[in-house]
């Protein structure tokens, strides 16, 4: 099992929340990296859909975790893996350095979704006042 997990929204190391301080917390950055996917609004935080017709890249960091077991629980919680139905999917990415690295992908509809440009959220947030709201409310 993967001690690497792949983040690309609220979780960025230079997104200013407290889940991104939780996870510098519980985790080293590795590196910054790129997936193929496209990045949707889901209007106050982005959902990564992965085999869309339209692929672009996925910009983010990989992290190694800690206490694997305990963080990925942490960050299944977070994603919201135990709602019913799970807005997002823990799925394995194959990196060429690190092999199998975790990531959450959106499982939901995304007709009638705006993309993110470039799969880029840190310049993304920045202009969003509904997520710049969200990311000062979350709590880890």
């Amino acid at each position: 099992m993967s001690d690497h997990v792949f983040v690309y929204g609220t979780l960025l190391s230079t997104i200013p929340s407290a889940a991104s301080k939780w996870l510098s917390e519980n985790a080293q950055l590795c590196e910054q990296a790129s997936f193929p996917g496209v990045l949707y609004d889901l209007g106050s935080y982005p959902g990564f859909v992965l085999g869309e017709k339209r692929v672009g890249t996925v910009a983010g960091e990989i992290h190694c975790l800690i206490e694997r077991d305990s963080a990925l629980d942490c960050l299944d919680k977070y994603e919201g893996l135990d709602e019913e139905p799970p807005l997002y999917k823990r799925e394995l990415l194959l990196h060429p350095k690190y092999g199998e690295v975790w990531t959450y992908t959106y499982q939901g509809e995304t007709k009638g979704l705006s993309l993110i440009p470039g799969g880029d959220y840190l310049n993304y947030y920045k202009k969003q006042a509904r997520h710049r709201l969200f990311i000062g409310s979350v709590k880890k």
